[in-house]
């Protein structure tokens, strides 16, 4: 698991200082795993290595009554409550989940999360037996109504950003000198595109395409080389293929009881066992 990170020049203590303890899952995400990344020796690059964890937590979260604990620092304390861990080293960007909060997430569908559910295998670095499970029952999480609203509000809000005049916090200095280049955030229109695209495949076809055929297209986008007009017109056009995709999905309307029992068993089943408890 870690010796394809410490081949990316990390150390050790760099390894444990970036991945969760108790981990569940690790895989790329974002523009490794959707084929878009664009290495740092391109002067245009400014995207990260991005990984995602899914972690368990001590025992004491979930059986105790004191969700603080002062063998802790209190970043630790707080990205407890929070079930989010994220920590940068270098080009490195590991966003980890604890288990609970990661499958909360999936029955809301959020984007981000119903992507690591259909990650390619090439694209994974770590799977421990207990979250195959999650992947393999990765269909009950599917529901017309949820993916439409989520993936059409992360859509918007990537197109509220594509435009907006102030630069935002997570912007850095090569980042900001691109939107002033070309009029718009260029990586935000991309992400704008890429959600619709994606939220129409999943509701007509039942399944997520993380890995884009489309890449090209999508990186000539994040590259600056459509104009803001083009990309307003596409997605304009896929917002419109979207609603007509809910509309005809045969999806669930809504996740069913029964799905939602199984995805509570799920978890049981897997705090207790990776605790070696009985049920």
């Amino acid at each position: 698991m870690n010796k394809l990170i410490t081949l990316e020049r990390l150390n050790a203590k760099e390894v444990k200082e970036l991945l969760p303890e108790n981990l569940l899952f690790l895989s790329f995400r974002g523009s490794i795993a959707h084929g878009m990344y664009v290495p740092k020796n391109d002067p245009n690059s400014i995207d990260d290595k991005d990984i995602f964890g899914v972690y368990m937590e001590e025992l004491q979260y979930y059986l105790g009554l004191d969700f603080y604990n002062n063998d802790k620092t209190l970043r630790e304390n707080r990205e407890r409550r929070k079930g989010t861990k994220e920590r940068f080293i270098g080009e490195w960007d590991c966003v980890s989940h604890e288990i609970k909060k990661f499958l909360k997430l999936a029955t809301r569908a959020n984007p981000n999360i119903l992507s690591i559910l259909w990650m390619p295998e090439r694209h994974v670095i770590y799977e421990h037996p207990l979250f195959k499970v999650v992947r393999q029952n990765k269909e009950i999480f599917l529901n017309k109504k949820q993916i439409y609203l989520a993936f059409r509000g992360y859509a918007k809000e990537q197109m509220d950003r594509m435009t907006t005049a102030n630069f935002e916090g997570y912007m850095g200095a090569k980042r900001k000198s691109l939107v002033e280049r070309f009029g718009y955030d260029c990586k935000n229109a991309a992400h704008l595109i890429r959600l619709l695209r994606m939220c129409i495949e999943a509701l007509t076809l039942n399944t997520f395409l993380v890995h884009r055929e489309d890449a090209v297209e999508l990186l000539e986008i994040k590259n600056g080389k459509w104009t803001l007009e083009a990309v307003r017109q596409e997605a304009a056009r896929l917002f419109r293929l979207a609603e007509e995709a809910y509309n005809k999905s045969t999806l669930p309307e809504e996740i069913s009881e029964e799905s939602e029992k199984k995805i509570e068993d799920i978890a049981i089943n897997m705090i207790l066992e990776y605790h070696k408890l009985k049920k």
